[in-house]
């Protein structure tokens, strides 16, 4: 039942770009701590600029999914007054 209404409210597209934001993220953190103790070294730098480019990545696919968000409103949103509308984003 939870099932249906998730599937209702959400678009599957909406939902991999969900699931993608909280693997790269948990991905990113487990990088970065796991760098934080080791020497300066070629290892460690490769490392920072994953770490980077991972951040970089949820960056763009959280802009995604703002777009996406804001491209396909569901109806019951539009009625939405003021600040209702801001924090629904």
């Amino acid at each position: 039942m939870v099932t249906r209404f998730v599937k209702a409210r959400f678009t599957g597209v909406a939902m991999a770009l969900h699931w993608l934001t909280l693997i790269l993220v948990v991905a990113n953190l487990t990088l970065g701590v796991s760098m934080v103790p080791l020497p300066l070294s070629p290892r460690k730098l490769q490392w920072y600029m994953w770490h980077k480019w991972i951040g970089i990545t949820v960056f763009l696919v959280t802009c995604a999914r703002l777009g996406w968000r804001a491209r396909f409103i569901r109806s019951a949103g539009r009625r939405m007054r003021g600040y209702g509308r801001l924090s629904r984003c």
